[in-house]
């Protein structure tokens, strides 16, 4: 037998109407946060695209049979997590998901984005050996310099990270390769070279889009970005040093503070 819920819900999706009437059913939990649970589900089915906008408050009031200030708490709700960004005076709108990190394991920007229950993916831009690299923070052998490999990150097919790394010149032979299969770096070091990335230090700072990366993720020149700079370690080795220039707008640092 179908649940309250589900009967409720069933008569919009039998109908297709974008005003059909999803009630709320009282199963002990508050209807905000049914009402905020609907819309969850209805985000992250991909029945609203990224940066459109939600039913209005009236709208939401009418399908649902919801007070006004049920929605609000529902929409204020997804607001806080990160899900709607609210425009007095234009409505609710659906945001990009947030990468939010803070201290953690050490992870791999793939491991990251699955973590999160995000799709990850990459787009190999191109691989270059440098044979005289200018100075940098890995330790490299002078006879074989450098690899420089460029990729856009992408999280639910979104572009949002465009990022440079380097290796020292032995470990690209095949670098190339295994990436367009692959697209993890950590993953082609432990699997073709046994090298396990096992610490690394980390800067945060904030920046203005560059013309390369406005293009790559698509915002405007001098929009507010995060570079985060990584110099990977395996044991006391500097073996990876990695710039990456994320969208502000879809990284978010969390730091928990104790005195």
């Amino acid at each position: 037998m179908a649940s309250p819920r589900s009967k409720s819900l069933s008569a919009r999706e039998a109908s297709g109407s974008p005003t059909a009437t999803r009630a709320l059913v009282r199963d002990g939990r508050p209807l905000y946060r049914q009402l905020a649970d609907d819309l969850r589900h209805r985000i992250a089915a991909g029945e609203f695209d990224i940066g459109s906008s939600i039913p209005t408050e009236a709208q939401l009031s009418r399908d649902y049979r919801a007070s006004r200030i049920t929605v609000r708490h529902a929409l204020g709700l997804l607001e806080q997590e990160g899900l709607l960004h609210r425009e007095q005076g234009r409505g609710s709108f659906v945001r990009a998901r947030s990468i939010a990190v803070g201290p953690r394991r050490l992870t791999s920007f793939s491991e990251e984005l699955r973590e999160r229950g995000l799709r990850q993916g990459s787009d190999l831009v191109g691989v270059e050996h440098l044979s005289l690299p200018g100075d940098m923070p890995i330790d490299l052998d002078p006879a074989t310099g450098c690899v420089r490999i460029e990729r856009v990150r992408r999280a639910d097919g979104h572009a949002i990270a465009h990022q440079v790394s380097y290796l020292p010149g032995e470990l690209g032979a095949d670098v190339e390769a295994a990436l367009a299969r692959n697209g993890s770096l950590y993953d082609y070091l432990r699997t073709r070279h046994a090298i396990e990335i096992d610490s690394a230090d980390e800067t945060y700072r904030v920046a203005a889009a560059e013309p390369d990366a406005a293009r790559i993720l698509g915002i405007t020149v001098g929009s507010p970005v995060f570079v985060v700079e990584r110099v990977g370690f395996a044991g006391t080795r500097r073996v990876e040093w990695t710039l990456s220039t994320v969208f502000g707008e879809g990284y978010e640092v969390h730091v928990h503070l104790r005195r």
